[in-house]
């Protein structure tokens, strides 16, 4: 499947996980069935699939499980943290050095998105910093809020317990200032 703003199957897959471990089998088939129908199952890791199932599937977790409220999709993104900096990417998370990790997410970030940078903001008393994407023709809501629960997760693995988001919707981006 080929569309211009597309992520990794891998990321798909990781939310279906996350309904699957948190909320049940039953939870996770009732949300795949209609994607089943359309031929869209199963997703593979490697391949990327239009943002706009993505944002489907997202949606159809939120109405599965939060009773279609999207911003309790970071709990989500901090399951897709937890899984992924323990898991795959632990090395990134291994010296708990959350200002190492912030110098990865670039790359992570176009390993998962085929559109759209990621840039890094730290002051100097390094008491928080700005994570900004730009560039991608759309920033779903869903998205926005699984980000934050991924920013949230990884700031707590890196030894910065009680880590906060804060997102500014621009025009043409958005930010998550992430403090602690």
């Amino acid at each position: 499947m080929t569309d211009p703003y597309s992520v990794k199957g891998s990321s798909i897959l990781s939310k279906l996980e996350y309904l699957q471990d948190v909320h049940g089998e039953e939870a996770r088939q009732s949300v795949e069935a209609p994607l089943r129908e359309r031929g869209l199952i199963p997703f593979l890791a490697s391949s990327w699939y239009p943002y706009a199932v993505y944002i489907e599937v997202n949606k159809a977790i939120a109405g599965e499980v939060f009773n279609g409220d999207l911003s309790r999709l970071t709990e989500v993104g901090e399951y897709s943290a937890q899984k992924s900096l323990l898991g795959t990417y632990r090395m990134l998370a291994q010296a708990n050095d959350y200002f190492g990790l912030l110098s990865q997410l670039a790359i992570l970030h176009r390993r998962f998105y085929n559109e759209g940078t990621l840039t890094i903001d730290v002051p100097e008393d390094k008491s928080s910093c700005q994570i900004l994407l730009s560039g991608a023709p759309e920033y779903a809501e869903a998205d926005v809020h699984i980000a934050a629960g991924f920013y949230i997760k990884a700031a707590e693995l890196t030894d910065r317990p009680g880590a906060k988001v804060a997102v500014d919707r621009r025009p043409d981006s958005i930010a998550f200032t992430v403090s602690w």
